[in-house]
C-alpha cells in the first residue's frame, strides 16, 4: 500500500496534465500495484480521466504508474550492503546540466536522467537548449516509447513566435534527411509512421512556422504507385478526385483536409491530426454497448447526411475508416470522423454514373455485389445499407454475412441480447431494395436513437460549413474530362474545392484564401476552357460566360475568319508604336490578361476596343496579379510587339 502523498506524486510526474481528486487518490491509494487484479480497480478510472481508451492502453499506462511508484518508495539514502565496482558508463556527475532534472521531470522521464546525462557528455551538449535541439538524437539514444517520443517533441519544437535561427536549423536538418515537403519558404516536416495502406502511407508531420502545428499526412509515391499500372492516369486523377471532394466538406465528424502538394515522385494529403485510433481497434475484440453504439451512430448518420446534401456517395463505409477522436471522446461516449474518401464519387453532377464495385465486400450492398445490379447504377442509399451493417457489427461484434447469398436476400440474424428498438432500426437499413431503406432522417428520429437522451444532449454542433459560391456555365461542357482537371489544378493551387455540377461549378471557400485572386483564376477556367475561347465577363461576375453576340448573329460569326463557332476569334496582331505610345488605355485583368478599354484616333496600333490582350511577344499575361501583368506588358513593349488576342465577333464584323 502507498499512501495518497506518494500516489499524488508519482501521478504529478507521470501523468501531469491529467487532474486526479483527493477523492479518487484515496480510494485508489490502497490499491496494491503488485497484486493480481489491480490493473481492473485503476481501468475506470484511467478511461474516464481520458488517459486510456480501452484496457490495452489502460494496461500501458498502469505499468508506468506502478514502475514510477516503485521507484518512488525506494529510500533515497539506501546503498547497497557492500561495496560495488564502479560503472564508468555512465557518469551521472560528468555533465551538469542547469534545468535538465526538472525538464525531465515535467515530461515524466525522470528515470532516464543518467542516460541522458551520459548522452550529453557524448555529444558535447552543455545547455539545455542544446538538448532541445537535438531531441530526436536523444530520443533515439534512451530509446522512448512512442507516446513518450512524442511528448518530448512537442516540449523541444520551436512555435512560430520563437527563436528563428533554431527553426532554420531544423528545417535545414529536416531537408538534409529527406523528412521535408511543401513550399521553400513554408514547408511541412514529415514525422513517425501512424499508418500504411495499399496506397501508401500515414505520418505525423508539423509545421515549424506555424506554431509547431502537427497534422496528418497521407503520403502516397506516385512513381513507384502506378508505374506498372495501365490505368495509371485515371487512379492519379481518382486520388486528387479525394482531396478536391474532402475540400468541399466541413463537417465536425469528417476528417478535414488542409492542403495537398504533388511533386514528380509524391502526392500529399495533409490532413486533420485525429489520434485515437481506428474504431475497427476498439471493436474487434469486443461489442460495444447500446450507448456506446447509439452515440457513435447518430454522428456517422450525421456526417452520412451531410455528404449526401453534397451530391456525393461515400461507398467504402466500415469501422476501418471512421477514426476515433480521444481528446475529444469521454467514458462511454466515443467522438469519431469519417475519413478515406478515395472512393467517393459525385453522383449527381449530372455528366456520370456510378457503376464500379469498389469498397469493402463485407459492407457492399446487393446493387453494388451483384454485377448485374451493378452496372445499372446506384446511388447514394448504397451507405444507408453499410450503415446498417456498421450498426450490427458494433453491437454484436461479428459481420451480419459469410455468403454472398445471404446479402443478396438480406439475411442474418442476431446472436447478443439486443435491444427490440435496435434490432429493427438495423432491419430498417438492411434491405435489398434501396428505396425500401430507412432514409438518414428517418433514422436520426428512430425511437432507438430518441430514448438515450444523454448522447442527444452530448451531441456537439456538426455542421462547419465554408461559404459556398456558384458560378453558371452557360451551355454544356464540350469536354467534361478536361475541364475536371482545370478543376483540380485550380483546386490544388489555392486549396478550395471546385465541383462541376449540372451546369455549375461549386466552390466551397476555405479561411485564408485569396478569394479575388482565386476567382479570376476560376473565370479565366471557365471562359477559356477546352472548346470554348469566350471573353472574360465584366469585373464582378459570377458567370464566364457570354454567347450573346453569337446567339444574335450566328451567320456572321460563322463567316469570320478565325472565329469559333462561340463568336470569338484568336488574332495574332502586331503592336504599332509611335514616338513611344501606343494610343491605348488599357486595364491589367488578374488572371486573364490586358483589356483594351479604349484607342485614340492616331496612331493606329493593331488592336481593337474590347480586345483582350493574353500574350505579348508569346509571354503570358495571365498572371496572378495586376501588378505582374504590368510590369510584363511594360517589359515587352515596344513598335513591333507580337500579340496573341482574344476578339468578340461584334467587334471582329
Amino acid at each position: 500500500m502507498v499512501t495518497v502523498e506518494l500516489l499524488r506524486r508519482a501521478l504529478k510526474l507521470e501523468l501531469p496534465d491529467v487532474p486526479f481528486d483527493d477523492e479518487v487518490l484515496e480510494h485508489l491509494a490502497p490499491v496494491d500495484t503488485e497484486a493480481v487484479g489491480a490493473l481492473q480497480a485503476w481501468l475506470p478510472f484511467l478511461i474516464s480521466h481520458g488517459v486510456a481508451f480501452d484496457e490495452e492502453s489502460a494496461g500501458e499506462v498502469f505499468r508506468r504508474l506502478a514502475e514510477r511508484l516503485r521507484s518512488l518508495a525506494r529510500p533515497e539514502d539506501a546503498r547497497p550492503s557492500s561495496p560495488q565496482p564502479r560503472q564508468p558508463e555512465i557518469q551521472e556527475e560528468s555533465v551538469q546540466i542547469p534545468g535538465l532534472e526538472e525538464w525531465l521531470e515535467t515530461l515524466a522521464l525522470s528515470a532516464y536522467l543518467p542516460k541522458t546525462r551520459a548522452w550529453c557528455s557524448k555529444v558535447g551538449a552543455s545547455t539545455l537548449q542544446q538538448v532541445m535541439e537535438k531531441w530526436e538524437d536523444l530520443a533515439a539514444e534512451l530509446p522512448l516509447k512512442d507516446l513518450q517520443k512524442r511528448r518530448m517533441g512537442k516540449a523541444c519544437r520551436p512555435s512560430a513566435a520563437g527563436d528563428d535561427r533554431t527553426i532554420a536549423d531544423l528545417i535545414a536538418r529536416a531537408s538534409a534527411e529527406g523528412r521535408l515537403f511543401g513550399p521553400e519558404d513554408d514547408p511541412y516536416i514529415l514525422l513517425e509512421q501512424l499508418g500504411k495502406g495499399a496506397q501508401g502511407t500515414v505520418n505525423r508531420c508539423w509545421r515549424p512556422k506555424h506554431r509547431g502545428e502537427e497534422f496528418a499526412v497521407k503520403r502516397i509515391a506516385l512513381q513507384k504507385q502506378f508505374r506498372l499500372q495501365r490505368d495509371a492516369d485515371r487512379t492519379k486523377e481518382r486520388l486528387k478526385a479525394e482531396a478536391n471532394i474532402l475540400f468541399s466538406l466541413r463537417h465536425a465528424h469528417i476528417v478535414q483536409l488542409f492542403d495537398v502538394i504533388e511533386t514528380k515522385e509524391w502526392l500529399y494529403l495533409v490532413m486533420e491530426l485525429v489520434q485515437g485510433g481506428e474504431l475497427y481497434d476498439i471493436i474487434k475484440n469486443k461489442h460495444l454497448s447500446e450507448p456506446e453504439a447509439r452515440y457513435v451512430f447518430k454522428q456517422v448518420a450525421d456526417a452520412l447526411r451531410y455528404i449526401h446534401s453534397k451530391g456525393l456517395v461515400h461507398r467504402d463505409l466500415k469501422p476501418e475508416n471512421i477514426l476515433v477522436d480521444q481528446k475529444a471522446s469521454r467514458d462511454g461516449l466515443l467522438e469519431v470522423k469519417i475519413t478515406d474518401f478515395g472512393y467517393a464519387k459525385l453522383v449527381d453532377d449530372g455528366y456520370s454514373t456510378t457503376l464500379t464495385q469498389v469498397g469493402t465486400p463485407q459492407y457492399w450492398a446487393p446493387e453494388v455485389s451483384d454485377a448485374g445490379m451493378c452496372a445499372k447504377g446506384y446511388d447514394e442509399r448504397v451507405d444507408l445499407w453499410s450503415l446498417g451493417v456498421l450498426l450490427y457489427v458494433m453491437l454484436e461484434g461479428v459481420y451480419p454475412f459469410s455468403r454472398e447469398e445471404q446479402i443478396k436476400q438480406a439475411s442474418f440474424k442476431f446472436h447478443r441480447l439486443s435491444s427490440s428498438r435496435a434490432k429493427d432500426l438495423i432491419r430498417a437499413l438492411i434491405q435489398v431494395r434501396p428505396e425500401d431503406r430507412l432514409s438518414l432522417d428517418d433514422c436520426l428520429k428512430h425511437s432507438w436513437i430518441q430514448m438515450d437522451s444523454r448522447s442527444a444532449s452530448a451531441l456537439k454542433p456538426s455542421c462547419l460549413e465554408g461559404e459556398i459560391e456558384c458560378f453558371d456555365l452557360d451551355g454544356e461542357p464540350s469536354n467534361v474530362f478536361e475541364l475536371r482537371r482545370e478543376l483540380q489544378k485550380f483546386m490544388t493551387k489555392f486549396k478550395v474545392s471546385a465541383q462541376l455540377k449540372k451546369r455549375q461549378v461549386e466552390v466551397t471557400w476555405s479561411k485564408n484564401v485569396d478569394r479575388e485572386a482565386a476567382r479570376g483564376a476560376l473565370l479565366q477556367i471557365l471562359q477559356f476552357r477546352p472548346g470554348r475561347r469566350g471573353y472574360p465577363p465584366e469585373p464582378g461576375r459570377a458567370s464566364g460566360i457570354n454567347d450573346g453576340a453569337a446567339k444574335q448573329n450566328p451567320e456572321k460569326a460563322a463567316r469570320e475568319p478565325g472565329t469559333n463557332a462561340r463568336g470569338t476569334a484568336d488574332l495574332d496582331v502586331t503592336l504599332n508604336v509611335r514616338e513611344g505610345k501606343a494610343g491605348l488605355d488599357l486595364q491589367p485583368m488578374q488572371n486573364l490578361g490586358m483589356r483594351v478599354r479604349k484607342v485614340q484616333d492616331e496612331p493606329g496600333q493593331g488592336v481593337l476596343e474590347g480586345d483582350l490582350i493574353v500574350k505579348i511577344d508569346q509571354v503570358s499575361l495571365a498572371l496572378s496579379t495586376v501588378g505582374e501583368i504590368s510590369k510584363v506588358f511594360g517589359t515587352h513593349f515596344r513598335n513591333g510587339a507580337a500579340l496573341s488576342v482574344h476578339r468578340q465577333d461584334e467587334v471582329c464584323a
